[in-house]
């Protein structure tokens, strides 16, 4: 595919709002879709607005993991050569929804009042996707976003334990996928990667 790059800051802009606004959509729309099931209707406020939030986050997480497993395995030339300030225009447009899903994520925690942890975490990983809708760090991003492969089946356990299916075949899927996909991406890629990115970022702070 011949993805054409984001060469405006006002139109990157645009792209991380309609992320967001999306991803709202997404939490607005989760309410009457899963106030058929019996379980949801019978749960409080508050575990309501937690499913609804978890809907999102799996959402994103599994666009997110999709789309950059599709960078990682596609990996353009230049970005082989040079991970640190090759350009992607694949990467790009995935930064920005992530950077869409964080700014989504900033609102929800400031409006709910979940605590300054959750804020700190929102803030910050925001920031790192959306100042690398410039040419920086698209060789590596992809590899840390595919860290989201596990964050859907993670979801989607709690949400089970929510409706108190935790004897359900979707629950023992979900445990044995979320254990299996957070083994593999974030620790038998992500270790050996986060050491090589590591290296690469202190070379280039050492260097001339």
């Amino acid at each position: 595919l011949d993805w054409p790059p984001i060469t405006d800051d006002t139109e990157a802009l645009k792209l991380c709002v309609f992320s967001a606004v999306g991803f709202w959509a997404v939490q607005i729309l989760s309410r009457p879709v899963f106030s058929r099931l019996p379980a949801y209707k019978q749960l409080d406020e508050t575990a309501k607005v937690d499913w609804d939030v978890r809907v999102v986050a799996a959402v994103h997480a599994a666009i997110a993991a999709a789309w950059s497993a599709m960078i990682v395995i596609l990996s353009p030339p230049q970005c082989t050569e040079d991970p640190i300030y090759c350009f992607d225009p694949r990467a790009q447009r995935v930064f920005a929804v992530s950077s869409g899903y964080f700014l989504w994520d900033i609102c929800v925690t400031v409006y709910y009042g979940w605590g300054g942890g959750f804020l700190a975490h929102a803030i910050t990983a925001g920031a790192v996707y959306f100042f690398s809708l410039q040419p920086f760090l698209h060789g590596w991003g992809a590899y840390f976003l595919l860290y989201e492969l596990s964050t859907p089946w993670m979801h989607i356990r709690a949400m089970c334990l929510t409706a108190g299916a935790a004897n359900s075949k979707l629950f023992h899927i979900s445990q044995t996928l979320f254990a299996l996909s957070f083994v593999g991406v974030r620790i038998v890629i992500g270790l050996p990667i986060t050491y090589i990115w590591w290296q690469s970022m202190l070379d280039l702070l050492n260097s001339p």
